[in-house]
Order: C-alpha cells, then structure tokens, then sequence
C-alpha cells in the first residue's frame, strides 16, 4: 500500500474531520499543492504523484582496505577480507593501528568519523600519522553485484592539512567513469541503513536518544509524513507570524500615529481599528481618499466666501447712482404726485370702510361716492405722473437689498491654530448697513478693504494649516494602507492557523500510527537479539518503540527487571548499554533494502561480561551466515568464545612495530581450521583404532571444499554475477567434484574436467582430491600427516 493510502486510512481511522484530511493530503504533495488547497483549491482524494522510483544501487561485500599515514597507519597497509557472507575477527591490542583500518572506511564513505563528533579542535586535527605524514590515503574496494572487477573509493588530502572534511573522494565501478558515491548511488543508502558502527556510536542510546531516534526512524519510508507535518507546521507558523506581525504593527505604530494626528481622518481610522474586528473596507476608503477632510473647518476657512473687491465696487456705484438718481427726482413734480397719490390711497381707503364720512382732514367735505368716484381719477392720472420717482426708489430699495445680500455674514468657525476673531468682528461691522443708499456707499467702501485683508489672512493661515495637515497625513495614510494589504492577508491567514493546527496534529498522529506499524519488525528483531545477547542478566527488554517529534523524539526501550517494568537506561549496565545498541543497529543495517551486505563494528566486547560475550559470539555468526560481518577487537574474549562455541569465523592480527609499520596476518580462517582440526586428530593417540582413518579424510574433504566454494564465490562476483545467482549455483554444487568444477570452470556440471585439471598442476594434487573424496566414505590408508599436508596445500593453491 502506497504511503498516501496508509495515511489516507489513519486520517480517517482518527475521526479527523474533512478539511484536515484534505490539508495533510495535500502537504504530502508538497508545499504548493497545500496552499493550493487552502486558496480553495482542488483537494487531494488521490494517489499523490510519486516520484520517479530511484535505481538501487548494486549489493557489495568488502574486499579490502589500504591506508597509509592515516592515524595508526605509517606506511601503506593493507587488510583484506573475503567478499561474502562469513564473520571475521580483527584482534590488535590498544595501539595496534586495527581501529584505524574502521575508521578509515568510515571516513572514506561518510566523510567524518563518529570517534570526533563533538569533540575539540585537537581531536579532530591529530589524524595525520606522525611517522608518514605526507601520504594521507584511504583506499576502499567491493565488490558489487553484477560488475566485473572491484568497485574502489579513494579518499586523498592535500599536503599540510589537517581537517578530515578536506579530503578529495572519488568512487569508481571498474571498468567505468571515476564518480562520487553519490554517483554511486550509495550516499542515501549509507545514511539510512549505515553499515558501520563505532564504539563511539554505542552510546548513543544513553547520551543521544534524538540522534538514535533518527537513525532508526529513517528506514521506514515515512519521509513524506514527516516532510507533510513540518510543511503544515512551518504554513501555520507563517501565518500566525502574519497575524502577529499584523497586531503588533498596529499596536506599536499604526495606532499611536493616528492617535497622535488631529485629523478626522485619524479618528476614522482609529474607530474602524479599535474593535476585535477590523473594518479593513472602511479605513481602505479613508486612505485612498475615499474619507472626510483632515478638519471640515480649516476647509471652511481656506475657501471662506467674502464679496470679492471688484463686486463691492460695483455694488458700490450702483447705490451711489440710486441715490443720485432719487435725488434728482425727489424735488420734482412726480415725487409730489407720489406724495399725493399715497395720500389719496389712504383718503379711498377711509371711504371704502367708511361710507358718507366727513373728511378728516378739513372737517368740512363728506366723502361720499361721488367724491370717491372723483378721487379715483385723480389717483390714476398722479399715479402716472409718480411713475419717475417711483423707478427711483425701486432702484434705490433694490441696490440695498443687493448691498445687504452681499455682505450678509458668513459662518466663521473656530478652529485652533487660527485666529478668527478680527475677522468676525469685521464682518459683523460690515452687515450693519445703514438704510439710505449714499450711507451705505460709504460704509461698504470704507470698511470692506479691512475686511478682505483680514479675510485673506485667515484664508492664507486655514490653507497653510490644511497644507501640513496633509503633509502630516499623507505618509500616515501610506503606511495604513500598506499595512491594511498585510492586515487582509493577516485576517485570512488567521481564519486558516485553526485548520492547521488540527492538520498538524493529525499528520504527526498518523505518522505515530505508520511509524509504530511499520518499525514493529524492526523492533520484533532487536527484541529477539536482546534475548540472545542477555545472557545471565535480570534485565528483559519488553518492547521497543519510536515516540516524540521535534526536540522530543526518542527511542522508548521498555525493560522488565526481576518481573517489575523498569525505566532501560536507569537499570542496565553499560555492557548491557553495549548490547541494546547492538540489538537496534542489527535490524537497521540488515534491512532489504540496504546495498551493504557488509557490516563493520569496532570494539563492541568493552565492558561486557564473559557469558554476554559468548551470546554476542552466536549473534554474529548467525548474522554471518548471509552477511559479511567484520569485527575489530582489542579483547580475546570474542575470538576464544567462537573457538569454544565452534562457530566459522575467520580471524587476523594486526600488530605495529616501531616507525607506525603496521602489518595484518591471518590467525585462523575456516579453511585453515579444518586442516588444524584434521592435524588434531590425525596426532591424537588416544582415538581407536581406524576412528583416524575415517574422521581425517572426512574433514580434510571439508576443508578442499571450503577452499573451492570461497574461490567459486569470489569468481562468480568478479565476473559479474548477482549474489542471489552466485549463491544458488554454490548450492545446487552437491557435491566436491560439481562445486570444484564451478570453482575451476565456472560450471559445475564441467566435473570431468576436475580430475585432469589438478594433475596437470601437480598430480599430488589430483591424488588427495580422490582420497580426501573417497575416503571419507571408506577410509584412508596411507599416512594422515601426509594428507593433512597435501590437502591444505592444494587448498592454499585453490584461494590463491
């Protein structure tokens, strides 16, 4: 089941609600298709586009190591193994230079040793050999399935330098183009399944549990979950940061500016940004120009409205001529006739209301209809003749309404900062106008010049007001509006943080979930080998167990003491320290998926007791017998508890003379142990008669057909062939005549070919083949010390 489905189905198992699914579905694809979906987009309900699959690289054994002026190492030295599955011990007491062959394939293939992780600049730099320090060289091969010839990876320094981290590495597959071990295909591969393990790095479950963490971690394939969380985790923590950024800028910056500017524009602003809800429409409008003035009164005052000069002179001149125009008429007959025509008016009127009254005026008369219907006629033939006077005053009345009109006062408001009150004081003297044309010629003329002065003071000092009003806006309102596009995307991104939270902790559950399901097997095994590397301790690991995220993350070794749960770490010892390292480096490093079929341990015998020494004796040998293991040891212990126990092994020395001269000698190898064996019991007196005559044979038998099955595999992997076939064809060779033939010839059904073969090399040869062959079935009835001889020379011959 592709990861995504896992986690589809873990999301689902949760009760996770909709949208998170969707959201940890989505960062699963990637950042883009995540904000993607919170954008509103599409979600993610299928298979997430895989990416494409990556070519494993080719499985290698070890086949050797050459160092020279590295550590230990003086001169060039070289210590090589047998590329295939088997276990080899490499004893040297302290100060042999063994752990300087360990360290440099660690640092040949990682590029730094764990031995000086974290540890002063003197550590790191007293690499260099101090007998050779010149020729700084680490040289690696392997052999790699399906590749003819070794594959090498050569690690150089320049001349002087004294940082491990300077060293030029190359890799090349024989035959090919020099590379890298990324070219090799082996750089991931090496960080997930390392095949390596120090000393130092036995610690690590009491002194790194994060690091531990990781290295087991990284062999479950649950990148994309943990990729996912981190990608939901960093989008929340972007947007929280927006929000953050938002309300803090308006809390240090954008609101005590617009509280400190008198400018109603301001105290929108404030208004619209007070609450817990922010009106981003209306402040938007307020500084893009969309609000009121700064202050509606400095706006009056700027554009205050008086009778411009040039009216006032006119209207001036107007009264002026009304006035001259009445006087003309006032001493003519028309005024006279408008005198008597308002007297008669008023003489009708009386008759009107009082019918056949005397005259009021002289006592005499009555004022009947006749003298009525008189009158009347005389009132319309006045009425004409007042027709001039009455245009005069008409004149007069409407040049002073027009003067009234103009210099009505207009509303002054009060505005601080300029002074009103002149001007105020100006325009209410103005509007006192007197009632005759000529008076208010001269009092329009007189006061109105003060007026317009004082009134284009006030306007010049409004406008200058107004003007830095918005000087000292302008920047504000650019700086609101900048914030206002952050503070929209803020408002968002805050409606979003909710969501993500419960994406983010529903991807880290489902990954917990995967985790635990996926790293069981691991654990299962690295149970199994606690059980088998515990020999005589009280203590018994009960589960095994990745927990935690981030600066949390752990392993969780559950331990039962004496039948009572325990804390692992507070309880063991530290060889028991040593051997629950061993039991989680094992499932890691043997994992499927891992190219190395080789594993390479330092000293891990330190502080263990002898019966833990002997369970760690058989780990190894049943891990050897489809993996090369290789160990170096300074302890006799383990190489006496696999002679004990009987369990294939093969062993060399490695010694230092003086001047770093460091050399490597095979002590025991499982070829040489059957002649050893065979010697054993071809001198021992005490055997029956005829018990040495069946039994040498026998083993030397097995020691020729060990000799011919290491020369059959290390041909097979030379020329090319996978391990998978190599190992098939070693096995279907029943027989010592079929695996010698594939040995010799490539083919085991070429056995006719053995017999003539071996006598054409040396007839000795062909001869302890057959008697080694047969007699183990009937017996041998020459001399045993001679087969013995003769049958490990002719397998010396066979490894060469």
């Amino acid at each position: 089941m592709a990861i995504v489905d896992e986690a589809f189905e873990a999301l689902v198992e949760s009760g996770c609600e909709e949208g998170a699914v969707d959201l940890v579905l989505a960062a699963m694809a990637g950042a883009e298709q995540l904000e993607t979906v919170l954008d509103g987009g599409a979600a993610v309900r299928t298979q997430v586009a895989a990416p494409e699959p990556e070519v494993s690289p080719p499985s290698v054994y070890l086949s050797d190591i050459t160092v020279s002026g590295f550590r230990g190492v003086g001169p060039e030295s070289t210590i090589g193994f047998t590329p295939g599955p088997g276990l080899t011990v490499v004893v040297g007491r302290n100060g042999s230079g063994k752990s300087s062959f360990s360290d440099a394939l660690e640092v040949a293939l990682t590029g730094e040793s764990f031995r000086w992780k974290g540890k002063p600049a003197e550590w790191k730099n007293g690499w260099r050999n101090l007998h050779n320090p010149d020729d700084a060289r680490v040289v690696a091969r392997f052999q790699s399935e399906g590749l003819p010839g070794p594959t090498t990876v050569e690690c150089t320094w320049p001349d002087g330098s004294t940082k491990v981290e300077d060293a030029t590495t190359w890799a090349q597959h024989h035959g090919q183009t020099r590379t890298d071990l990324d070219g090799l295909g082996w750089s991931t591969p090496l960080a997930l399944y390392r095949p390596l393990l120090s000393y130092s790095e036995l610690g690590l479950v009491a002194s790194s549990p994060s690091s531990l963490f990781d290295a087991l971690s990284g062999v479950l394939g649950l990148e994309e979950m943990t990729s996912a969380a981190e990608t939901i985790r960093q989008a929340r923590l972007t947007r929280e940061r927006l929000d953050r950024e938002a309300k803090d800028t308006l809390k240090d910056r954008i609101l005590p500016a617009l509280e400190n500017l008198d400018d109603q524009r301001a105290r929108d602003c404030c208004d619209a940004l007070s609450g817990r809800s922010w009106d981003l429409d209306r402040v938007g409008a307020i500084v893009t120009g969309g609000g009121p003035a700064p202050n509606p009164e400095l706006g009056v005052l700027a554009n205050l409205d008086l009778p411009e000069p040039d009216r006032v002179r006119d209207v001036v001149t107007t009264l002026r001529h009304s006035a001259s125009a009445l006087e003309e008429v006032e001493a003519t007959d028309s005024a006279q006739a408008r005198r008597l025509v308002d007297l008669l008016a008023a003489a009708l009127d009386h008759h009107d209301r009082h019918d056949q009254t005397p005259c009021p005026v002289c006592g005499t008369g009555t004022l009947d209809t006749t003298w009525a219907d008189r009158t009347r006629s005389q009132v319309a033939a006045l009425t004409e003749q007042a027709r001039r006077f009455d245009h005069a005053t008409a004149a007069v009345t409407q040049a002073l309404d027009e003067a009234r009109n103009l210099i009505r006062p207009p509303s002054i408001p009060t505005v601080d900062g300029v002074d009103t009150t002149r001007l105020a004081a100006l325009t209410s003297d103005l509007a006192a106008l007197p009632d005759t044309p000529a008076e208010a010629a001269d009092h329009i003329e007189s006061r109105h010049p003060d007026l317009w002065a004082e009134a284009e003071r006030v306007r010049s000092q409004a406008a200058q007001a107004f003007s830095a009003a918005e000087e000292a806006w302008r920047p504000l309102a650019t700086e609101v509006a900048q914030w206002v596009e952050g503070a929209r995307a803020a408002v968002v991104a805050r409606d979003q943080v909710a969501i993500l939270k419960k994406a983010e902790a529903a991807a880290k559950d489902a990954g917990a979930v995967l985790r635990s399901k996926r790293f069981e097997p691991i654990a299962s095994k690295a149970v199994k080998l606690w059980e088998s590397l515990r020999l005589q301790s009280n203590v018994e690991l009960t589960s095994v167990g990745l927990s935690g995220d981030g600066t949390r993350r752990r392993v969780d070794l559950d331990v039962r003491v004496d039948g009572t749960d325990g804390a692992a770490l507070g309880v063991v010892s530290q060889g028991e320290v040593n051997c629950l390292a061993l039991s989680l480096f094992f499932p890691r490093a043997t994992l499927p998926g891992s190219p190395f079929r080789f594993l390479v341990i330092d000293d891990p015998v330190q502080a263990m007791d002898p019966a833990r020494v002997d369970g760690l004796a058989r780990v190894f040998a049943q891990i050897a017998t489809d993996r090369q293991v290789i160990v170096f040891t300074h302890d006799d212990r383990l190489p006496e508890s696999l002679r004990r126990l009987g369990l294939a092994h093969t062993s060399k020395e490695v010694t230092r003379r003086p001047g770093s001269v460091v050399a490597v000698r095979d002590t025991i190898d499982p070829v040489n142990q059957y002649f050893k064996d065979a010697w054993a019991v071809a001198m021992d007196e005490q055997l029956a008669d005829g018990v040495a005559e069946r039994v040498v044979p026998g083993i030397c038998r097995l020691g020729i057909e060990a000799a011919f099955t290491e020369r059959a595999r290390r041909d097979l992997l030379a020329r090319g062939e996978t391990h998978v076939a190599t190992e098939d064809a070693i096995g279907q060779a029943s027989t010592l005549t079929q695996i010698a033939a594939l040995a010799l010839f490539g083919n085991a059904s070429e056995g006719g070919r053995v017999l003539p073969h071996l006598d054409g090399v040396d007839r000795q040869f062909a001869n302890v083949f057959r008697d080694c062959n047969e007699g183990s079935h009937r017996g041998f009835r020459g001399p045993l010390k001679e087969l013995v001889n003769t049958a490990r020379a002719l397998a010396g011959r066979v490894r060469q």
